[in-house]
């Protein structure tokens, strides 16, 4: 029990540094904030690529690394790729 005590410790402590250095540090925020949006859209990615069809993949995901363009005969899914659309959003 004592182990396990000290390596949550040690963790609350690393993740409370993160936290102090991303809050301080505007471009390390920035870049936390797009490692944790990716690894949620990897998530996602896959996700979707299975329920259509297109793979058989059953790696974990955190192992998961999505390929650029997957098709099949229904569908196209991209990742991180700009789509020309005829509407306006200014995000």
């Amino acid at each position: 029990m004592g182990l396990l005590k000290l390596t949550i410790s040690i963790i609350t402590i690393i993740t409370i540094i993160i936290i102090i250095i991303t809050a301080a540090c505007e471009q390390l925020a920035l870049t936390e904030y797009a490692k944790r949006r990716d690894g949620l859209a990897k998530i996602i990615h896959q996700k979707v690529a299975e329920a259509a069809e297109m793979f058989d993949n059953k790696s974990t995901y955190y192992k998961y690394t999505p390929a650029d363009v997957l098709e099949n005969e229904k569908f196209q899914l991209y990742w991180n790729r700009s789509i020309i659309t005829d509407k306006n959003n200014t995000l």
